[in-house]
């Protein structure tokens, strides 16, 4: 078996981050019957959501009757989607938020209040196999949930030496996440024939150089390329990121009370943009730390603007209160608009969050931190950086 170690040295997005495989490009249109069985009392209705053959987001609401449920409809092949019942936190953590393999043909499957996560998945292959590949990974996802809980207990107390420690454990977290990847590629690079396989290569398209992303684009079948996911790392392929010394995109947009704002405004100012969102977790661990970081350089020059991938903007705007948040500068995309040309995400090519990028007084870029770069370099290289510029 081949072993496609060059993967190990980079790092795996946040898992929590599976929002990425709700924004594919369709390729193929076919159609799928979805059944299921529900087990609770106080859900009424469930919500599926997905893309369809013109590649436009379809949100379907599945009446519960009897503990019954059905929905059908046209996908372009493979999608990993969303259904959610009565939700009642906005993080991909929670219980009445599931994912799975949706495709072509007839699906069954079965859901149990409060607990999605152990969703029963009937007639779809590919769900069958990621499961399958999912219980070797078991003992590496118990060990980043270990570390998670000490993280999150750290992050009350906020102290200089919790914050040493955290720094500690998101070390060992990224070695493991490492860990984590290196086997998910090497899967994928010995199965070119897995539709499975073409997702996994998607989700971590803008981690991996553009040489190594190619290679595993060119093994893939010609069926497995006829993907959603394999289309969306052929795009990925022809494209241009804006990287460390290249002249930052200009944009022009609206902020939080609806002023007209754009790149040029912080001219002369260093500008992090933080592409976060309040249903991202890893985003909001990190809120402490750029709150430490704006404290100690707003005064040297430093200005943050948040650029959100929250559902819609009432949630943007709890979000914001409920993080404290309101000491920097914000603006809104969607979730649904991420991919759409011209938004600041699209123009920087950032799609898993979180992600930074920092930019120098004259409109150039400094660097690419967390899911913005291929390395991904921490809030502590953050860090370091900005005590060498404005130290």
């Amino acid at each position: 078996m081949a072993n496609f170690s060059l993967f190990s040295k980079h790092y795996l997005k946040p898992l929590l981050l599976l929002f990425t495989f709700l924004i594919p490009d369709t390729t193929i249109s076919q159609t799928f019957n979805l059944k299921g069985n529900f087990q609770g009392k106080n859900t009424e209705y469930l919500i599926l959501s997905y893309y369809n053959e013109s590649d436009n987001p379809v949100v379907d609401t599945l009446k519960i009757q009897d503990g019954k449920f059905e929905s059908n409809g046209t996908i372009g092949g493979v999608q990993r989607v969303f259904i959610k019942g009565k939700t009642i936190s906005r993080d991909m953590e929670d219980p009445n938020l599931g994912y799975f393999f949706l495709e072509p043909g007839d699906i069954m499957i079965s859901l149990v209040e409060d607990n999605f996560k152990k969703i029963e998945v009937k007639g779809s292959p590919t769900q069958s196999e990621f499961e399958e590949l999912d219980k070797g990974q078991a003992v590496l996802r118990k060990e980043i949930e270990d570390i998670s809980k000490k993280i999150t207990a750290l992050q009350k107390s906020n102290t200089r030496s919790s914050n040493q420690e955290q720094r500690k454990l998101q070390d060992q977290w990224i070695n493991i996440l490492d860990k984590l990847r290196a086997k998910e590629m090497n899967y994928s690079y010995n199965n070119p024939d897995s539709y499975l396989s073409s997702y996994l290569i998607n989700f971590y398209k803008r981690d991996i150089s553009n040489d190594s992303l190619s290679n595993l684009y060119s093994a893939l079948t010609p069926k497995v390329k006829n993907t959603v996911y394999a289309e969306a790392v052929r795009k990925q392929l022809g494209s241009t990121v804006p990287g460390s010394g290249s002249k930052a995109i200009n944009f022009t947009t609206k902020d939080i009370n609806g002023k007209e704002i754009s790149l040029e405004d912080f001219e002369g100012n260093y500008l992090l943009l933080d592409f976060w969102a309040g249903w991202c977790k890893p985003c909001l661990k990190n809120h402490p730390a750029l709150k430490n970081i704006y404290n100690q350089y707003s005064n040297k020059g430093l200005k943050i603007l948040g650029v959100s991938f929250d559902r819609n903007e009432e949630k943007w705007r709890e979000s914001i209160k409920e993080e404290n948040l309101d000491i920097w500068q914000h603006v809104y995309i969607g979730l649904d608009k991420v991919r759409m040309d011209g938004s600041i995400s699209s123009l920087y090519g950032v799609q898993p969050i979180p992600a930074y990028i920092l930019i120098d007084k004259k409109g150039v870029i400094v660097d690419r931190y967390m899911a913005a770069d291929s390395k991904r370099k921490s809030i502590s290289d953050l860090e370091n950086k900005l005590k060498e510029l404005l130290d």
